[in-house]
């Protein structure tokens, strides 16, 4: 494999990680909350850092993906401006008609 695909699989990994963290530490949150109300425990914080947490990866994901995806659009531009441009068959048989009328 390329390096380019195991960036981008190990990229989707993270935000299905992410994603399944932010669910999952919803539930808990709502969970411990309402054994706090219900009984005399102290909140699990852990619960809204892990939350955080799994937000903050998704987020830095995203903007990976986004900084990496401008970055790749800007090197196909700079690399297509950079090659010689093949002439069309139009511009191939008038350069050849004006070199006709010169010789």
């Amino acid at each position: 494999m390329k390096k380019e695909e195991i960036k981008v699989i190990a990229i989707l990994v993270i935000k299905v990680l992410s994603i399944i963290d932010i669910i999952v530490s919803s539930f808990w949150a709502v969970i411990s909350f309402i054994v706090y109300l219900v009984k005399d425990i102290p909140f699990d914080w852990w619960s809204i850092w892990a939350f955080v947490i799994g937000f903050i990866v998704f987020i830095a994901c995203f903007i990976y993906m986004a900084i990496s995806s401008r970055r790749n659009t800007i090197k196909a531009k700079s690399e297509t401006r950079n090659k010689p441009k093949r002439k069309s068959k139009f511009q191939e048989r008038l350069q050849e008609m004006q070199e006709k009328r010169n010789n």
